[in-house]
């Protein structure tokens, strides 16, 4: 019998990913959870058949009816208000997005499915600046509310893992990109904007401060390493990231030379913000016990997420990558 995975967020990124590629491996029934059932939902492309999808506002009452009679084998939380900028209009929503839902999950595991494996999706965010290479070891210190919401769940998750006993994860994602992130998210902005000024749409394109410098992966490689140490025989945190960090700057740059785009098109408005100027991480622990590691390096990253923005948003461009 093929064991359920329960994949709360299924239409995000890092849901739809994760689904196709728990899908290959035959062996996993997949059900996603969603606020809203989409009707053919480009991504998923012939696996929407392969993938139980259910309806559900996330409060107690409803988890609770979805996990006692499914018992999945493992609950993959990825759902919640995930933009950091938009968290300071939405505090309220962005704190009961990530907290009350892992809240609800984690009581719903310890009533009804105690044998269920759960992962939280934690972030960067939960950390400050920091001069030196972050692991899982660093203190954690927020600076917007979107972070102090996952501070919030990933410490929930760590007092409930011990007491309880339970098999639960925080999986601390660095930025990871994909065409399937909104245009929010500067990855997405930057792929985007290069198309439309390869395309004549645009004339340049306006980074707010282009020294911000972040550890960079691809989405699709992060979703192995969340399986990953969701296998272990173990329940511990871990970091998924390259360990290599670069500068917005040369992100845009990499882009735009691939596109064959004069780096003058490329206006840095220079605008600081709250927005922490250096993020870099170290991925040790992660690699030493699933031996998981990042295939793609930026320039195929930003190759693969150009070919896909065509495919997806420009089907009628008169030029291939």
């Amino acid at each position: 019998m093929k064991k359920k995975i329960l994949i709360a967020g299924i239409y995000g990124q890092d849901g739809s990913y994760l689904a196709q590629y728990l899908i290959k491996k035959k062996n996993y029934q997949i059900i996603g959870l969603t606020r809203k059932i989409r009707k053919n939902f480009k991504y998923f492309a012939g696996d929407e058949k392969k993938i139980k999808i259910i309806q559900t506002n996330y409060n107690y009452s409803s988890l609770s009816k979805i996990v006692k009679k499914i018992k999945p084998f493992i609950i993959f939380n990825l759902t919640g208000q995930s933009v950091p900028v938009i968290s300071w209009s939405i505090p309220d929503k962005t704190i009961f997005s990530i907290v009350n839902i892992n809240i609800n999950f984690i009581k719903t595991i310890l009533n009804f499915s105690k044998k269920t494996r759960y992962f939280n999706a934690s972030t960067s965010d939960i950390f400050s600046q920091n001069t030196k290479i972050i692991d899982e070891q660093s203190p954690i210190s927020p600076d917007n509310p979107y972070g102090c919401a996952k501070a919030c769940s990933h410490f929930l998750i760590k007092s409930y893992r011990q007491r309880y006993k339970l098999f639960l994860v925080n999986g601390i994602l660095f930025n990871h990109d994909s065409t399937r992130r909104s245009i929010n998210f500067i990855g997405k902005k930057i792929i985007n904007n290069a198309i439309k000024i390869k395309l004549g749409i645009k004339k340049k394109i306006f980074i707010q401060d282009a020294s911000v410098i972040r550890d960079f992966g691809y989405a699709k490689d992060y979703v192995e390493g969340i399986y990953k140490i969701m296998k272990l025989s173990k329940p511990e945190d871990f970091i998924i990231a390259t360990g290599k960090s670069i500068s917005v700057k040369e992100y845009v740059e990499k882009t735009f030379k691939i596109l064959g785009l004069d780096k003058k098109l490329i206006v840095d408005k220079k605008i600081k913000s709250y927005v922490k100027n250096k993020i870099r991480s170290k991925n040790k622990k992660i690699s030493n016990k699933t031996n998981w590691k990042p295939t793609s390096n930026l320039k195929k990253m930003i190759s693969i997420m150009l070919k896909e923005e065509l495919i997806w948003n420009f089907k009628n461009a008169k030029f291939k990558i």
